[in-house]
């Protein structure tokens, strides 16, 4: 069974980066969590990358760049997570994903090292290797 691939948008604002705060059932307390949506098939990394930022943040993305990770980071469930810095982008966020409910906030990158999700841990690593 082929798992699916999955753009996670990362957007930095005053050396914070946007996350999500969601409960999952093998945690528990909620945990940190970069916004992020499946590639529908036939459809660029970059076009579903634009498409789930307007679809759950309500931003238009205006330029953005995938991370050049040295390792695959799978998502909990196995899927092919796929890290884009998002360089530009336009309107304001909501005060959360507009289609699950759960809360966005802006937090540091050392914060963000602190959730017990590890593809998010991953993530901020590969960040934080690329631009530092």
């Amino acid at each position: 069974m082929k798992k699916d691939t999955v753009v996670i948008s990362i957007f930095i604002k005053n050396d914070k980066i946007l996350v999500e705060k969601r409960e999952l059932r093998q945690f528990e307390i909620s945990q940190y969590l970069i916004p992020g949506g499946i590639v529908e098939k036939g459809e660029e990394l970059e076009a579903a990358l634009k498409r789930e930022a307007l679809e759950e943040l309500g931003v238009k993305i205006i330029s953005c760049y995938a991370i050049p990770i040295k390792k695959k980071i799978l998502g909990l469930k196995g899927q092919h997570l796929i890290p884009f810095i998002v360089k530009e982008w336009k309107g304001a966020f909501p005060d959360q994903i507009l289609d699950k409910g759960t809360p966005l906030f802006w937090i540091d990158f050392e914060e963000a090292l602190t959730s017990k999700v590890k593809p998010t841990r991953e993530i901020i690593i590969a960040l934080k290797n690329h631009l530092f």
